[in-house]
């Protein structure tokens, strides 16, 4: 099986090959289709995941709503409380706490924000998914 890390670098080099257009359509195509299967690989290991977690009694973290009124309001394509996805951020920042991140994206929202944030002990949900948010690089999108 492929890490994610792996799955991540792999994505990340075809985004800059792309964007410098040194990449012809079928190879594009080509490689599409393999990540895709990565992503299916990935996908269908989720059981064993879940057992490893349910086999070592590893309990969920208590999700925590700390709202923040000042981000923007917009509207999904199809209108607000119709989301196309939700973007949480894990901190992964060994010389920061999620608290310190969360004032970080607090005070730069203008130029990304995110839904939630989690570390090894919160999930912090810190932007109403009614509406939108933008911005990220390198986090996870969890779509319905």
């Amino acid at each position: 099986m492929i890490s994610i890390e792996f799955e991540y670098k792999i994505v990340s080099k075809v985004a800059t090959l792309v964007v410098k257009k040194q990449i012809n359509s079928l190879f594009l195509t080509v490689l599409t289709v393999l990540i895709m299967l990565i992503i299916v690989n990935v996908t269908a290991n989720a059981a064993s995941v879940n057992h490893y977690i349910s086999a070592h009694h590893y309990s969920p973290s208590t999700i925590t709503k700390q709202i923040w009124k000042g981000f923007p309001h917009y509207k999904y394509r199809h209108g607000k409380g119709k989301p196309e996805g939700v973007v949480v951020h894990e901190t992964g920042n060994p010389n920061s706490t999620i608290f310190d991140e969360i004032a970080y994206m607090k005070k730069n929202y203008r130029n990304a924000f995110v839904h939630s944030f989690v570390d090894d002990d919160h999930i912090i949900n810190i932007a109403n998914t009614d509406y939108l948010c933008w911005g990220v690089v390198a986090s996870r999108i969890l779509c319905k």
